[in-house]
């Protein structure tokens, strides 16, 4: 507990005492702490102008003495002053030497000075008094007189010798005083509470004969100030008194103690004093280095009890913690932060300073603000707490600071077709981007269908391996296809993140490492070479829609010209995806945690994947050419038994098979199946590519393929007026070849039947070639749908007559491009429709399908339901199987014409004749992916 200051308080002022201790150890002080100590001015001699006498027998002056000559007991005579007291400290003094008299303070307020001579009765002794007593003629002063009857006190009884003094205190209470020596005067006696504000005169009344009053004065008392001691603990443990807060306190107790200086005091400021007073302490009789707080001290013999200036501790008196909302910088500026503020004492050091930042003194942190890593993307700014410590001699505070260092480098710009995937990239500034360690770029090539991308060895030399270094852990770089879902981040994975990659590991300063792998598989072909600097290897990744692919040659024109089943002097592995993956799929590059790369596709380059090598029995090297003008190549004969688009002749509805997928078992169904491969010439006409039927009578029923003008190619069955015509897709270039797959399960529908949905069941239609995908690699889907059955309604149950032609329909329609086969067969009744296999195969491979699906099997006759046994080469099935080749059949020749593959030597039924056409309409062909 620290004891509050004490306060000077307002004569006549009440208060009340409330004591608040934080301490068990306080004590409450049982007498106050003021001091004050009146001393007597010289008072003023009072002349005879000065006083008024009433009644008789007064005689005398003031100077020499005034004395009554009247008898004893006579009351009303005496005399009064002209002067009066108006204030505390004033005081009328006198002396006398024989006889009584009664004296003290006549009230203005109370009576007139005229009512003394008006007044002749008996006097009591209080009358006109206000306050005063008896000067005896023993030379005491006795008695106390008060004519208002105020409350009063009497200290002393009879005293003194013949020297009195009346007035009022410094408290302005009515007193009179005695004293034995004319110097040092006791309080007899007082009123208890000071007199009312007025004017007060002195006013003498003589009781005896000779009574005698020898001098008479005004004087005012010399109030000192009012003490108030005060010590402090400054620092703890060390005393000092006595403190003064003002120039009178100090001046009067030195030199009340002894002290005769003209320079009484010093200042003396404490730190830890919170008020920050100057405090007052007399330059001698004092104590500045004591152990205790005061005890038991007196001044003028008076008890002094000293009040604690209150303190702080020394950790209160600690410098205040540091504390600020942060400093905000930019990267690499000069930093010039002052912490500590002005005209303070204490010493600031900093702790845990970034680099670049400097302890500048005073407080104050300087430097220039370090650089930040990154761009102010992905790395905006880098955070620093400081320790910021102060210290005394009181002891230390530290608090911190934290200083923001904003990044004001922009993020680097990719390349166009370059995208970020993970981590970042270094831009060199010279047009060259380097992928960073644990990073993912997708790269500005992706990889179609039907494609392969190259990486030749030249570039891992220039790109890869120069970036790679053994010495750094996980020292790898990779090129690939990345899986549907990676993970980057965490560092990419040879087998979880992607579906198909080449990898480059840095293993030593002579070595390095190379792995592939595919889809989901586990393991990876490694291999080492022995260089750090040279790659050996080429790779490529190539994607067919189904499987990828990833090769290795150390021949670069084997994987640029080759097809990957020509490759027996590297690697290939193979696997599906470990998703499901279609169209063009992307291609990154990445790096792990200790390895970099340039980010460049120079020198990559994708292609087609070339050709599977031709295998086909078909040798695909001749095809007739068609230039409209009526040429045209027609089935010498228009039998019945000898073409199956002729169904028998049958004129008759059929109905539908007994399960999808199946021929109709229906005794008068007739099913069958066609391929062509032909290339058009896209002329601007409508024209048919083959056609069987009655020709262009509007009572004409014709089965046919036809291009329109606008390129586009339909299958159709019927008559004009009463047409069914699918939808097959468009003729986009004049270069590419088109086989197109048509076969009937033999159902015939009426008109009212022959719905979009029925027909879509009647036919299965397919097509491939060279134009929209890999050169007849795939077999495109299903076309016998209901959306493309646009025209629809027309009957089925006609017979069809008439000529087989290709090129036209009879001398008209006819077509522009080049036909290189047609292949037309019966189909068994109730039997399964040809499989994706055999249907490629019979567009691709007419002499293998034979081989394959003909030969040694029983096969429907070619003008019945019945099943015969294919011999090849015989009568018995030439009428069954028909495949024109188009010049590079066994017999084909222009004289020969075109003979039917499957009997060549028949020249009567199955042969075409070439109409209004040359021997150079044979022309070599070269049809990519068949020949």
């Amino acid at each position: 507990m620290h004891a509050r200051s004490s306060y000077p308080v307002t004569q006549g002022s009440s208060f009340h005492l409330g004591i608040k201790s934080q301490s068990t150890a306080a004590r409450v002080y049982s007498a106050p702490k003021v001091h004050r100590l009146a001393v007597d001015d010289t008072p003023v001699v009072i002349g005879d102008s000065s006083i008024t006498v009433f009644g008789t027998d007064v005689s005398g002056d003031l100077a020499s003495g005034i004395t009554y000559l009247g008898g004893p007991d006579d009351d009303n005579n005496g005399f009064v002053t002209t002067e009066t007291l108006t204030q505390a400290g004033e005081y009328f003094q006198f002396t006398w030497t024989d006889g009584d008299a009664n004296l003290g303070l006549f009230s203005d307020n109370d009576h007139a000075v005229g009512d003394l001579d008006a007044n002749r009765g008996v006097w009591s002794n209080d009358d006109y008094l206000f306050f005063g007593a008896r000067s005896e003629h023993n030379g005491t002063m006795n008695g106390l007189y008060n004519e208002n009857a105020y409350a009063s006190t009497v200290l002393e009884g009879a005293i003194g010798a013949y020297y009195g003094r009346v007035g009022f205190d410094v408290d302005g209470r009515a007193t009179v005083w005695a004293s034995t020596d004319g110097v040092t005067y006791t309080v007899k006696q007082r009123l208890d509470a000071a007199a009312p504000t007025g004017s007060y005169r002195f006013i003498w009344i003589p009781q005896d004969s000779n009574a005698n009053l020898s001098t008479l004065t005004k004087g005012q008392l010399a109030v000192g100030p009012t003490m108030y001691f005060r010590y402090v603990e400054s620092p703890d443990g060390n005393f000092q008194y006595p403190l003064f807060a003002t120039v009178e306190e100090a001046e009067y107790y030195y030199t009340q103690s002894g002290g005769t200086d003209t320079v009484k005091y010093d200042d003396y400021v404490y730190p830890d004093d919170p008020t920050n007073t100057s405090w007052k302490m007399p330059i001698a009789y004092r104590e500045t280095n004591g152990g205790f707080a005061p005890e038991n001290q007196t001044f003028l013999g008076n008890p002094v009890t000293y009040t604690e200036i209150t303190t702080l501790t020394n950790a209160d008196l600690a410098p205040a913690v540091f504390s600020a909302s942060g400093l905000t910088v930019n990267e690499d500026s000069v930093v010039n932060y002052q912490t500590q503020p002005m005209d303070t004492s204490y010493v600031t050091t900093f702790t845990n300073l970034p680099a670049g930042l400097v302890d500048s003194s005073v407080g104050m942190i300087g430097g220039t603000a370090p650089s930040v890593s990154g761009d102010n993307v992905t790395n905006p700014s880098d955070s620093y707490v400081i320790d910021v410590t102060r210290t005394n001699s009181y002891g230390s505070s530290t608090g911190q600071l934290t200083i923001t260092v904003n990044n004001l480098t922009p993020p680097s710009t990719l390349p166009s077709g370059f995208t970020q995937e993970a981590g970042s990239f270094t831009d060199n500034g010279d047009g060259t981007y380097t992928v960073d360690n644990s990073s993912v770029v997708q790269v500005g090539l992706t990889l179609a269908e039907d494609k392969r991308v190259i990486i030749p060895a030249s570039w891992a030399i220039g790109n890869v391996l120069p970036f790679l270094d053994y010495t750094q852990g996980e020292s790898k770089a990779f090129f690939g296809i990345a899986d549907l879902s990676p993970n980057w981040n965490d560092t990419p994975d040879l087998h979880s993140d992607f579906d198909a990659v080449v990898r480059w590991e840095a293993t030593s300063a002579s070595q390095h490492k190379h792995s592939m792998s595919v889809g989901d598989l586990i393991g990876a072909n490694h291999n080492t070479v022995n260089s750090a600097s040279l790659a050996y290897w080429n790779y490529a990744i190539e994607w067919d829609g189904t499987q990828l692919h990833v090769l290795r040659s150390a021949t670069l024109s084997d994987l640029q010209t080759k097809h990957r089943s020509e490759i027996t002097t590297g690697l290939i592995i193979s696997d599906e995806p470990a998703s499901s993956r279609s169209g063009s799929l992307p291609l990154v590059v990445a790096t792990r945690a200790g390895g970099t790369m340039n980010l460049t596709t120079s020198g990559l380059s994708v292609i087609d994947i070339p050709a599977e090598p031709v295998t086909n029995l078909t040798p695909w090297t001749k095809a007739l050419d068609f230039s409209g003008s009526s040429e045209r190549a027609v089935q010498v004969s228009t039998s019945a038994s000898v073409n199956p688009l002729r169904m028998s002749g049958v004129s008759a509805t059929v109905s539908a098979p007994a399960s999808s997928g199946k021929t109709s078992s229906d005794s008068n169904s007739r099913p069958w199946a066609t391929a062509i491969v032909f290339r058009s010439d896209k002329h601007n006409s409508n024209q048919h590519i083959w056609n069987m039927g009655e020709g262009a009578g509007s009572n004409d029923d014709n089965i046919y393929i036809r291009q329109s003008s606008f390129g586009s190619l339909h299958f159709g069955w019927g008559r004009d007026g009463a047409l069914n015509e699918c939808a097959l897709g468009n003729v986009s270039t004049t270069t590419g070849w088109h086989g197109i797959y048509i076969a009937h399960t033999g159902e015939r529908l009426s008109g009212s039947d022959a719905t979009a949905a029925n027909l879509a069941d009647c036919f299965s239609i397919r097509r491939m070639g060279s134009e929209w995908s890999q050169p007849f690699g795939s077999l495109g889907s299903e076309l016998s749908t209901s959306g493309n059955w646009v025209t629809n309604g027309g009957r089925m149950d006609r017979s069809i007559t008439g000529d087989f032609t290709i090129g036209g329909r009879g001398s008209n329609r006819s077509f522009h491009g080049k036909v290189a086969s047609m292949v037309i067969t019966t189909l068994k009744l109730n039997d399964y429709m040809p499989t994706e296999a055999e249907i490629k195969m019979m567009i691709t491979d007419p002499k293998k399908w034979e081989d394959d699906y003909r030969v040694g099997q029983y096969v429907r006759a070619g003008n019945s339901s019945s099943n015969v046994n294919y011999v090849p080469s015989s009568w018995t099935v030439h009428g069954a199987s028909i495949m024109w080749l188009m010049g590079d059949g066994s017999m084909d020749s222009y004289s020969n014409m075109i003979r039917n593959d499957v009997y060549s030597s028949d020249q009567n039924y199955t042969k075409l004749n070439m109409i209004s056409m040359v021997s150079n309409d044979i022309q070599n062909v070269t049809i990519n992916g068949l020949s």
